[in-house]
């Protein structure tokens, strides 16, 4: 009887908003690093700012039903705050790899992330990919691409070809 108590109790003990009143943290100790790109962490913090609510970075494959619920409820929450904020993730779509993030802004823009290892369909050999900056005027909490693990969905998206953003992107790329 008591391991049961425990097991029943354990479960629910996950906190739902953190002691600042923000979402709750997820896991994310390390996720933004050494992944996509040298450089990636330090980019997707400018865009977001020093403030913004980190609902991580994930590698698409293998996450349970319980992970994306928790960084969609993340993402709603912070969504709602009105907040900076950043998530994201890495999977593989059907000819090469890509990293998808969500970024809102400390001005208040929310931005689409995306690098695509391969624009060419090669499966991601030679220098071939491309980093978008976009700005988008929704986000919804469903799957977007045909990437394992996609959990959110920016609508409404134009390139990015001035401001802040797009002069991080440019930094970038050249």
């Amino acid at each position: 009887m008591a391991c049961l108590a425990v097991l029943l109790c354990g479960c629910s003990a996950i906190p739902d908003k953190s002691a600042s009143g923000d979402p709750a943290p997820v896991d994310t100790a390390a996720s933004w690093r050494n992944v996509c790109y040298d450089g990636f962490a330090d980019d997707v913090d400018a865009v977001a700012g020093p403030e913004a609510i980190d609902c991580g970075f994930h590698v698409g494959s293998g996450a349970s039903s319980r992970d994306i619920a928790r960084w969609q409820a993340c993402g709603r929450e912070a969504l709602a705050s009105g907040k900076s904020f950043k998530l994201g993730y890495r999977s593989f779509g059907t000819d090469s790899a890509f990293c998808d993030v969500a970024i809102r802004t400390p001005e208040g823009e929310l931005i689409s992330w995306f690098l695509d290892f391969d624009v060419t369909g090669g499966g991601g050999a030679g220098p071939h990919s491309v980093l978008w900056a976009s700005r988008c005027t929704g986000l919804d909490f469903k799957p977007d691409t045909v990437g394992a693990g996609s959990f959110f969905h920016l609508t409404g998206c134009q390139e990015s070809t001035s401001g802040r953003v797009w002069d991080i992107r440019q930094a970038r790329v050249r």
